[in-house]
């Protein structure tokens, strides 16, 4: 990808700005459907798809498109699991990986903090990362071997040495009902072993913010790879340690693994101990 498709892929995205806001100061009427018990879909969810998919495919027309809100039209009929089926449609040439608006809860109440996020993969592996914050109008970007960006201006991540020096951000997954006392043992662990933890609602930012410095590290099951995808990107060129917790070894990030690790290296190894108690706890 040259720097001219990376402007035509960013300016895709600012034009979605004027709809998402306007969604934002209407959200009272905006049509809302649920996916699960609490896991929303709304018309601009859609809409913002359908347009994403129109002007990416302009670009690349070969690639193929995965998008949250067409997922379910790829869901295996058999008893594949889906991030297995995803990521064997991912690998074969170029694919779009798009969240069309990252934090739907947030847009349907009318809290200004959702990203449209857009990567490229090219044979199952990561080329360029976009995540755009129309409330902010902050575009974060990254090609890979290239750096990370934000407004056209550099970014890396924090240089903290202690974890009770950071603030790190979390998620709480759909099924938390369910599972609750299995993630809640991983979230007390960061609460009293760092100095705060937060939850915003929307992954892709939260990710963005730790490669910028804003955050430390952020943490969270049962994510979806259009959730972390191009965020991953960003935070890797920003500097930040990325992998999955399922794994034993921190290793490579892998989008389709659903559980998300991504902490600044000074603090990465006492997270990852922290996280194996956790999930030590959650497997007995």
């Amino acid at each position: 990808m040259n720097n001219q498709t990376a402007l035509n892929i960013e300016a895709a995205l600012r034009d979605l700005r004027t709809q998402i806001l306007t969604a934002f100061n209407n959200s009272e009427s905006l049509s809302i459907k649920n996916k699960g018990r609490v896991d929303l879909v709304t018309e601009v969810d859609v809409a913002v798809e359908a347009i994403l998919r129109e002007k990416l495919l302009a670009i690349y027309p070969d690639a193929f498109f995965m998008g949250e809100e067409s997922a379910a039209d790829m869901i295996p009929g058999d008893n594949t699991p889906l991030a297995s089926r995803l990521k064997e449609l991912a690998k074969d040439g170029l694919c779009w990986i798009v969240d069309p608006i990252d934090g739907t809860t947030n847009l349907a109440s009318g809290i200004p903090h959702v990203g449209v996020s857009v990567a490229l993969y090219n044979n199952g592996e990561p080329l360029a990362g976009f995540v755009y914050d129309p409330a902010r109008d902050e575009m974060f970007s990254a090609l890979k071997g290239s750096g990370a960006w934000l407004n056209n201006s550099p970014i890396t991540c924090n240089t903290q040495t202690d974890l009770m020096d950071c603030v790190v951000a979390t998620g709480f997954p759909y099924d938390r009902a369910e599972r609750w006392p299995f993630y809640r043992n991983l979230f007390e662990r960061f609460l009293l072993n760092s100095r705060d933890l937060r939850r915003f609602g929307a992954a892709s930012l939260d990710i963005c913010w730790v490669a910028c410095g804003r955050f430390d590290g952020y943490i969270e099951y049962n994510l979806k790879p259009w959730d972390s995808a191009a965020a991953a990107i960003i935070a890797e060129e920003a500097g930040v340690r990325m992998a999955n917790f399922s794994n034993q070894e921190m290793g490579q990030f892998d989008a389709f693994i659903p559980e998300v690790f991504c902490f600044i290296p000074g603090v990465a190894n006492q997270a990852w101990e922290l996280t194996k108690e956790g999930c030590a706890v959650r497997q007995r």
